[in-house]
């Protein structure tokens, strides 16, 4: 079968937020534990995916019409301490396990850095939580490179 990938509509909001939830639910399990994993049921959650999937680069991918996997690119247009940065983030991104390793991530961040570029922007950000190797593999074949690692500490 053929996996089509195209720009989410606002009827695809339900499936969106499913497959955030898997999301949310693989990091808390496998990185970090203080995810609520609760939040994409949340009403600020819902309000983030209509605004994404109406003013961000939001792009879904299916297989005989049913939605495995989904990501959520946004501009960023705060002010920065770096000179002349417009960036873009790959907020999230999910493709159900059986459907990863075919080029299907790869596909859509390449749709996501020509939406980028139309944009204006002139640098694509993703984070990566700790031991996730095979994210941070992933983005590092895609010619990703640190940039910042931030460092935290329980306070006694």
């Amino acid at each position: 079968m053929e996996i089509k990938i195209r720009k989410a509509k606002i009827e695809d909001f339900k499936e969106i937020q499913r497959l955030n939830c898997l999301l949310f639910k693989k990091e808390f399990d496998e990185y970090e534990h203080t995810l609520n994993i609760k939040w994409p049921y949340t009403k600020k959650a819902k309000e983030y995916f209509r605004d994404s999937i109406k003013n961000s680069c939001t792009l879904v991918c299916e297989e005989d019409n049913k939605i495995v996997g989904y990501m959520i690119g946004r501009l960023r247009k705060k002010p920065t301490s770096r000179n002349n940065i417009v960036s873009v983030e790959l907020d999230n991104m999910y493709i159900e396990k059986e459907y990863r390793g075919r080029g299907i991530g790869t596909k859509m961040v390449k749709i996501l850095e020509k939406w980028a570029e139309k944009k204006g922007a002139n640098k694509l950000k993703v984070g990566a939580f700790v031991g996730n190797d095979s994210g941070m593999k992933f983005y590092k074949k895609l010619g990703f490179k640190e940039y910042k690692i931030i460092f935290e500490k329980e306070v006694d």
